[in-house]
């Protein structure tokens, strides 16, 4: 049994449109809605349907599994240089892991897209992230110092003066000389020595 996310990819992709956040929630919505609002409808109430139904929206992806990575061989790998297939298009004889749904991929892309659109919206900007070939990271908030508040700035320089004053105050640890240890040697004892005592070799021996 297909769910209305199922249909709702299912009508993006059969329309030829982009498979991305805004197409597959304005199909889903079609789905969800039981019939169409007045045009008289207040402010209040299309708020109201508009956030359970993003809410719904957000449910309906958790519960798609996560995606199993591909297996990686020398075989796959050529194959993976060779072909290019399209993003939006599907492929139908794809088989559908055990106990998986069927968009499964599709909707783990969604459901990143949505969490990074979530993310941009939270900071309060649209951050297309760093532009650099190697990382492909968001960009550090101390290289957008223009985001920043002046309040901010103000308490980021107080504490890095406050650092380098405790830094001054507290005196590094001195590393204590090691004692080396001198050995006494112990002179020689002086044995008497008289011929006309018995003899004295099972003694030293």
């Amino acid at each position: 049994m297909h769910s209305n996310l199922d249909y709702a990819i299912t009508e993006v992709i059969e329309c030829g449109q982009a498979l991305d956040i805004p197409n597959v929630f304005a199909a889903y919505l079609k789905r969800v809605m039981a019939c169409e609002l007045p045009d008289g409808a207040s402010i209040a109430v299309t708020e109201a349907i508009a956030r359970s139904a993003l809410v719904s929206f957000e449910r309906a992806m958790d519960k798609y599994p996560m995606a199993p990575p591909p297996a990686r061989t020398s075989k796959t790998k050529t194959k993976a240089k060779t072909q290019k297939p399209s993003p939006n298009a599907r492929s139908d004889t794809t088989p559908c892991a055990p106990g998986g749904k069927m968009y499964s991929v599709e909707v783990e892309q969604l459901r990143g897209d949505y969490q990074r659109a979530m993310w941009r919206a939270t900071m309060g900007y649209d951050d297309p992230g760093c532009t650099c070939l190697s990382c492909g990271s968001l960009l550090a908030l101390r290289e957008r110092a223009d985001l920043l508040s002046a309040e901010c700035e103000d308490l980021i320089s107080r504490c890095e003066e406050w650092e380098h004053q405790i830094s001054q105050l507290v005196p590094a640890p001195k590393r204590r000389a090691r004692k080396t240890k001198k050995r006494v040697a112990k002179p020689p004892r002086s044995v008497p020595f008289d011929p006309y005592a018995p003899s004295t070799s099972a003694a030293m021996i």
